[in-house]
């Protein structure tokens, strides 16, 4: 007899592409949604299209969005723009994957 054993990882992570940190507490913060297979993010960081680092958080939750990105560069809103995402995550299984993305924030 023989069988298959197909493993499934999540390769396309589920960041969201757009958020809206406008105060109306719809999507105002940008974070990893809970998702089946995944662990931890490791780290989170938002860059701008210079590749200066805006934002930076480390060991968070998926799901947990007190800890996210609430458009906010030193202490004042973000600008209406395209930002890059890196961020590394672990799944259950221990393997690590780093997503890389963008990110379009709306007001």
């Amino acid at each position: 007899d023989q069988f298959f054993v197909n493993i499934t990882r999540p390769n396309n992570l589920p960041f969201p592409q757009i958020f809206s940190p406008n105060g109306d507490n719809i999507n105002d913060v940008f974070y990893m949604p809970m998702t089946k297979g995944l662990e931890n993010v490791d780290y989170l960081k938002i860059y701008d299209n210079w590749g200066g680092l805006l934002f930076e958080e480390q060991d968070l939750q998926p799901g947990d969005d007190s800890r996210g990105w609430r458009g906010i560069i030193n202490g004042r809103e973000a600008a209406i723009a395209v930002y890059i995402v890196e961020a590394l995550v672990t799944l259950e299984d221990g393997s690590k994957i780093t997503y890389v993305g963008d990110l379009t924030l709306i007001r």
